[in-house]
């Protein structure tokens, strides 16, 4: 089912089927990437309890050994809408026989999606509903859309509002994250789009200053500026060439090529004792 959120001229769509955005425009502008299945058929997929691949596919954690598909649970799940006003609507998923399957843990995993004036809020709370300690990594997968009309990939540029000193990796043939950074950003770091840049697969930013990432067009002006809410971890990824940019906001990370496949070693991971919340929030800004 697809619920629709307004404040003024500003629209919102998100699917139930992964709480996923599928649409925040203007009328005239469209933000977010509709889903091609032919390239991405994603457009702003929710990751927990895990970030990506896994070693060898699984993990050990509470005694036994888990598989996990790549990117958690939650994105294929139906979240149940539980407050909805004209501008924002809260959903909810919960752990259920599926999530059991692969991930011991007990939870509640609430999002409140809220438009106020040219801004998108995205708002996560999840509780721990267990006995035990909940363990979990969660992030956003926003895809930014790039109309091509009148221009083209090579004038866009990502833009880090804050000088940085974080090293950038990249993956493995075996799909896990490389130990040794590729290189190591230096200064206030301006990207240019290009079809090469993604060749090598994603560029993952560890231990990010920044907390804004400009998508922004030389020659035409337009501008979408994505508040990522001070994560630790951020990832940047397209399909090659693709007229799109994933900003990925993270709190945790693949695994690492070297990771022992224990859930609480896993780099990033956050810690829930029973009845805990976690609470993070990133947003989608255009300027027009």
């Amino acid at each position: 089912m697809l619920v629709k959120i307004v404040d003024g001229i500003f629209t919102a769509i998100i699917d139930t089927v992964g709480a996923e955005i599928k649409s925040f425009s203007n009328g005239a502008d469209e933000i977010i990437w509709p889903g091609t299945p032919a390239i991405w058929d994603g457009s702003a997929p929710i990751l927990f309890p895990v970030i990506g691949r896994l070693k060898n596919g699984g993990y050990d954690w509470r005694g036994r050994h888990w598989e996990m598909p790549k990117h958690g649970l939650v994105r294929k799940q139906e979240w149940p809408v539980i407050r909805q006003k004209s501008d924002h609507a809260i959903f909810r998923t919960v752990a259920n026989d599926f999530t059991r399957t692969y991930y011991p843990g007990e939870f509640i995993f609430d999002v409140e999606f809220r438009i106020v004036n040219n801004t998108l809020t995205v708002s996560y709370e999840i509780t721990n509903t267990d006995v035990d300690e909940l363990l979990f990594s969660v992030g956003s997968h926003p895809g930014i859309n790039l109309p091509l009309a009148n221009t083209c990939l090579e004038d866009y540029y990502l833009e880090l509002n804050r000088e940085e000193n974080c090293p950038v990796h990249r993956l493995t043939s075996s799909g896990l994250l490389a130990t040794r950074s590729e290189k190591t950003l230096c200064g206030k770091i301006v990207i240019p789009l290009t079809e090469e840049l993604f060749r090598d697969d994603a560029l993952f930013l560890l231990g990010i200053n920044s907390d804004v990432i400009t998508v922004g067009n030389r020659r035409t002006g337009r501008r979408v500026a994505v508040h990522t809410g001070g994560v630790p971890d951020l990832g940047l990824w397209a399909k090659p060439g693709a007229p799109y940019v994933c900003i990925e906001p993270w709190f945790g990370y693949d695994d690492l090529e070297n990771h022992d496949g224990i859930f609480e070693h896993k780099p990033g991971i956050k810690r829930l004792v029973p009845g805990e919340h976690f609470t993070c929030t990133y947003s989608i800004q255009t300027f027009h």
